[in-house]
């Protein structure tokens, strides 16, 4: 039993691995472009850092984005460096055959683009930031990069199966709750994207999965992992350190019968924890002379933020977090009963959850920008949390079945929209502009947060012949991604048939 599972993990891991690279779109925006150049830099240079082209001063748009450190390199101000570091290896193999295809001449132009856009006006600036994001995402460097969260989102997939079998017991269930997430969820999106939330999921996730292993199998080695895992998502976007309070809550109730081991368990999952948080100290200390210096401003507070956001990002069709992972309300259906089984793991999900609510919707990051990602991105990482509870939902017989089908296909049909990538021309950007009207004016007031949304614009784009998708941008290209596309419905085929085998499987699609 153990090595048939075993082999169907595998296989899954497979069919998402070759299905999220057959749909990989490369950097996205600017904080993509970041977090591959400080990749890159450090691959050259040694350095985690920009290239001076970003220097702040004396630029008239985008100046607050970037800070000079005290060793006079520039570095980023709005992002932490957990993405860049994991990339690094994809972007050295990336480097190769930017070697190979001799691209160097794109490198440079970019750069040319991005130094003269330093003394212009914004809406001058903004052009040559499009001709620039244009330019770097041609670098085979460049896609590369972004197949860092291809890898993450599959182990995280993995994880959740894993998950989802150990609370079901049901090899079905658990195959069932993760199509749900990697296929009509948005983290299919994220996947072939380049930013930091989509790492940060990985982490957060299997923190809270190894934690609950060291539970069930009464091992605190689990405890480390999770305490890894933890600290990395905190190095890697600050603000996931909401969910600290609610591991330590997690990890002293699961011991509550055994007292005396509580701090001893505690300690396991913080030492390596706060090892890597001492680590970002020292970083920090590095850059700006000050440990508790991460570069990063802390955002304004303001009620009338929470007010206006929070119904955005459950209901707008801008931001619903239901709306771009519709299988989300059949994870709240089963809520109750998972609960009923898992009150501990229910409680601590849902206060990671609320915290992530709270604090987007109080500061508004994210909500605003309309156009800058596909759907609620700063939400990203409690989107495999939210769902886990679906495991408790979801049956192939039934009134439950068809429920299931339906959601499933309806959340698949808006992730696809959401995978295709555009190159940023001046038709596109009269496109984009003419759907929003105006960005600043129609999409930041109420009518624009419930009228407009990506999923729309991205149909405009892809029925007037603008999608892309990178498989289809020469021969070659395209031989890779049909054997890829074959190698994926093969592995998908094979999770399929084994699952057949299982008599009760079978009964169902009788």
């Amino acid at each position: 039993m153990s090595n048939t599972l075993n082999k169907f993990r595998v296989s899954l891991f497979l069919y998402f691995l070759t299905l999220y690279i057959i749909t990989m779109q490369g950097l996205k925006s600017g904080d993509n472009i970041y977090h591959y150049e400080k990749a890159y830099n450090f691959i050259k240079n040694g350095s985690l850092s920009l290239p001076d082209a970003y220097n702040p001063e004396g630029m008239k748009f985008g100046s607050g984005w970037f800070k000079v450190g005290k060793n006079g390199k520039i570095y980023t101000s709005s992002q932490a460096d957990g993405l860049s570091i994991v990339a690094i290896p994809f972007c050295f193999i990336g480097m190769g055959i930017d070697k190979l295809e001799n691209v160097s001449h794109l490198k440079i132009a970019a750069e040319k683009v991005l130094k003269n856009s330093r003394a212009k006006e914004p809406k001058d600036a903004s052009i040559d930031l499009n001709k620039h994001y244009n330019l770097t995402t041609k670098m085979p460097s460049a896609f590369f990069s972004t197949l860092t969260n291809s890898f993450a989102m599959v182990f995280l997939v993995l994880i959740f199966f894993n998950f989802c079998y150990r609370l079901t017991d049901s090899k079905e269930k658990a195959f069932i709750s993760t199509l749900l997430l990697g296929n009509a969820s948005i983290i299919w999106v994220y996947s072939g994207a380049f930013w930091s939330q989509t790492i940060v999921a990985l982490c957060l996730f299997a923190a809270f999965y190894f934690i609950y292993v060291s539970k069930e199998k009464n091992n605190i080695k689990f405890l480390i992992y999770a305490g890894i895992f933890a600290g990395y998502s905190y190095i890697t976007r600050h603000d996931s350190v909401l969910s600290l309070p609610f591991f330590v809550f997690y990890v002293i109730s699961i011991n509550w019968g055994e007292k005396k081991e509580i701090l001893k368990r505690l300690s396991f999952f913080a030492i390596p924890l706060f090892i890597i948080l001492f680590l970002q100290l020292g970083w920090n200390y590095h850059r700006f002379g000050s440990m508790l210096d991460a570069g990063v401003g802390f955002p304004r507070l303001k009620l009338f933020f929470f007010k206006k956001n929070l119904p955005v990002l459950l209901f707008g069709l801008s931001k619903s977090i239901f709306l771009f992972s519709l299988p989300l309300i059949l994870s709240i259906i089963g809520f109750r009963s998972f609960f009923k089984e898992h009150k501990l793991e229910a409680i601590t999900l849902t206060g990671i959850s609320l915290a992530y609510l709270i604090f987007f919707s109080a500061f508004g990051f994210g909500v605003g920008l309309i156009a800058a990602a596909w759907g609620p991105r700063h939400l990203v990482p409690i989107v495999p949390l939210l769902m886990l509870p679906v495991c408790a939902f979801v049956e192939l017989k039934g009134w439950k079945k068809v429920v299931t089908l339906i959601f499933f296909i309806s959340g698949l049909i808006i992730q696809i929209l959401g995978t295709f990538s555009v190159t940023y021309t001046d038709k596109v950007l009269s496109v984009r502009e003419q759907y929003f009207e105006n960005v600043y004016t129609v999409v930041n007031t109420p009518l624009g947060f419930y009228t407009k949304s990506e999923i729309f614009l991205k149909l405009k784009l892809l029925f007037s012949g603008y999608a892309r998708f990178w498989m289809f941008e020469s021969i070659p290209k395209l031989f890779i991604g049909l054997i890829l596309l074959g190698l994926s419905f093969f592995f998908l085929l094979y999770c399929i048939n084994e699952l057949r085998k299982d008599s009760k499987f079978e009964r169902s699609f009788s």
